[in-house]
Formats: C-alpha cells, structure tokens, sequence
C-alpha cells in the first residue's frame, strides 16, 4: 500500500504480493516500485510494479524464505 503522508490517505493499493511487504522502494525516476515480501520460512520473492496502476510488472526472484530488502 501508498499512503499520502501528509493526508493519511490510502493512495495505492497493491494486489498479488505474499504475505507481508518488507521493504519498498521507488526506481529513481518513480516509474517502477519494488517490493520485498514473504512470509517467515515459507516464501519470499522480490516483484516490481507500476506505481499508478498497481499492475505487476516482473517477478525478480522467488525464494524458501522472506526477503526482507532489496537493492
């Protein structure tokens, strides 16, 4: 999910991601967001994502356990 800091509201809701989301983070010119997710020894994966529609746009990696961040 984007939340509006300034206003609390809900901006971006993202869909077909695992349990929880560790880690997010904005390419540098905020065309793609990438985030880390997993649930603890089970599976984690790494995914990118269009940020104003929520649309997957890749699945970088899939692992056994949660990623917790990526770079």
């Amino acid at each position: 999910m984007i939340w509006d800091v300034e206003t609390g509201q809900l901006v971006q809701r993202f869909g077909n991601v695992v349990e929880r989301t560790y880690d997010l983070e904005f390419s540098q010119d905020g065309s793609v967001i990438v985030a880390a997710s997993g649930t603890p020894g089970v599976l984690g994966e790494v995914r990118s994502f269009d940020p104003v529609n929520g649309v997957m746009l890749k699945e970088m990696v899939r692992m056994e356990d949660c990623a917790l961040g990526q770079a």
